[in-house]
């Protein structure tokens, strides 16, 4: 009785004490930022083209992609570090997300406070 206890005790302190595995590792916790260059909560899309800027601490891992995409779907970019800009954007409300993913499955790491934004299209007057 003493030793398969003592083999439990053993085997329970090898499993907590033993290093993280790869999938425990991979998450990474971001800290992201998602804002509109142009203010809030109101703008205007110039032919259809949002900027924001992105921020994210610590530095991106190397299998870790950013995008900014709504919260239908209907919108996801590819997007960096700095100024993204964002193309084709209807008018509307809406909610974006900067989001992290696995380069290779997309599955979702991290994803930031949401953005909404009422967008307006901006009519050239020449």
């Amino acid at each position: 009785m003493t030793s398969l206890l003592l083999t439990l005790f053993s085997t329970a302190l090898l499993l907590t004490t033993a290093p993280l595995t790869l999938a425990q590792q991979d998450d990474a916790s971001y800290r992201l930022r998602l804002a509109s260059s142009l203010g809030e909560p109101r703008v205007q899309a110039i032919a259809g083209q949002l900027p924001f800027r992105v921020q994210v601490k610590p530095r991106l891992a190397r299998h870790h992609t950013l995008h900014i995409e709504t919260k239908d779907g209907q919108i996801s970019a590819a997007a960096a570090p700095g100024e993204t800009i964002v193309h084709a954007v209807p008018r509307g409300l809406h909610t974006f997300y900067l989001i992290v993913k696995e380069s290779k499955t997309g599955r979702e790491v991290s994803r930031s406070a949401p953005l909404n934004l009422d967008v307006r299209r901006h009519i050239s007057r020449q």
